[in-house]
């Protein structure tokens, strides 16, 4: 059985907001894979917690946004450059 206490909560926490070297969250990386099914868990279970803003605002070194990814592998898709 799953228990939500403070402990899970924490290690969700980090697991979501951790960046690598180049400041990239796991939601830029799940962004740039244009996996939409895990970027809308990510964010889904950010709001439960409560800083889903941490995670979507977060930019990397570039400057860019999780969202931004996003629209640019839309963009791709739809000019089918998208070799997935």
């Amino acid at each position: 059985m799953f228990v939500d206490d403070e402990f899970s909560k924490m290690v969700r926490y980090y697991i979501i907001t951790k960046s690598d070297r180049h400041h990239k969250n796991v939601l830029h990386l799940a962004a740039q894979a244009n996996d939409k099914h895990f970027t809308t868990m990510l964010v889904h279970e950010a709001d439960l917690l409560g800083f889903s803003g941490e995670i979507v605002d977060k930019k990397d070194i570039y400057g860019l946004t999780p969202l931004f990814y996003l629209a640019i592998e839309g963009y791709r898709k739809e000019r089918g450059e998208n070799y997935e």
